[in-house]
């Protein structure tokens, strides 16, 4: 079996850089130097997770084995998932014990032709790949996709936290119901308007930008000289990009209304056409749809975020 070059042979699809390391090669969906800049190390360990990423082999290849190694994981998402072009393969990969090395095989049918593996990254895992050997003939790397390019940032329900599978997330359904590329920035308990991941969004080509913050911001305080901040950042470095801002969904446990009334007096004072804000009560109200956290989403919950959010945009043209 052919062992490939991870630098050269591989498409790592939303990774800001690459790190090689003693137990393999680490993608990162942020830079280096923006994970190290946060004070907190939680906020740096759950923003070096690695939801959205994903590994895309050559063409040609008709069987992969991978080795990967588990360097951190916080347990909302531990669930590996590997396609064949549009074709979920079967079965998932769990990744549970950080320090333990993995191995798993994906073979192509032989029905399925022209046709390339891709290995979907965990959303709150922290992974490096050790190698990955493959067999067949005449290799060659897929064109990276020139379709709609759409940043989205947030926390936890961004980034994915206790769905079962990365296509469950629901950043991940809306991204494939409007043949979209996704980079999703979700950083799960710090999505509160950070001026420094403001500017590294603002950095990132893109076509389009949402912001799913505010559950974990203090419903006591104001935040609206925190919240201009961050959006004036944001449309500094792409002004005729969309952006919608969504304020937070149901929640049981937190008090969020005066941080949904903060967001929206903010985005309306900006007073531009390309800057919308969304009640997050009108993407999702019902308490079926969270899990006994009274905070974060079950599947059905992903769900229902991503019909609600299609639907607005959808309304918008965008």
């Amino acid at each position: 079996m052919k062992n490939l070059d991870l630098r050269s042979d591989v498409n790592w699809i939303n990774a800001a850089e690459l790190e090689e390391k003693p137990e393999g090669m680490l993608p990162l969906r942020f830079s280096r130097a923006l994970i190290e800049s946060f004070d907190n190390p939680s906020k740096r360990a759950v923003a070096a997770m690695q939801t959205s990423l994903v590994c895309e082999l050559p063409l040609g290849v008709r069987k992969a084995e991978f080795v990967v190694n588990l360097l951190d994981s916080d347990g909302y998402g531990f669930v590996g998932e590997c396609y064949i072009g549009p074709f979920k393969h079967l079965p998932n990969i769990l990744f549970t014990k950080v320090g333990e090395t993995y191995r798993f095989e994906v073979e192509i049918p032989a029905w399925i032709e022209n046709e390339t593996i891709r290995f979907h990254f965990p959303t709150h895992c922290t992974l490096a790949i050790q190698s990955i050997h493959v067999e067949g003939e005449k290799f060659s790397l897929p064109a990276l996709s020139r379709k709609k390019r759409w940043v989205v940032h947030g926390d936890s329900i961004t980034q994915g936290a206790n769905c079962s599978t990365p296509s469950l997330a629901w950043p991940d359904m809306v991204a494939r119901e409007l043949d979209w590329d996704a980079v999703n920035l979700g950083i799960g308990g710090f999505g509160v308007f950070d001026p420094r991941v403001a500017e590294y969004v603002g950095s990132l080509p893109r076509d389009f930008v949402s912001i799913h913050c505010g559950a974990n911001l203090n419903g006591k305080e104001d935040h609206r000289k925190r919240i201009r901040q961050f959006l004036s950042i944001v449309l500094a470095n792409g002004f005729s990009a969309p952006c919608v801002v969504v304020t937070p969904i149901v929640c049981l446990t937190r008090p969020v209304q005066p941080i949904r009334d903060q967001i929206r007096e903010v985005v309306e004072s900006f007073g531009i056409p390309n800057l919308r804000c969304v009640d997050g009560l009108s993407v999702v109200d019902q308490l079926s749809a969270l899990n006994s956290d009274g905070l974060h989403l079950n599947d059905w919950g992903e769900i229902s975020y991503y019909r609600s959010i299609v639907r607005k945009f959808r309304e918008w043209s965008i």
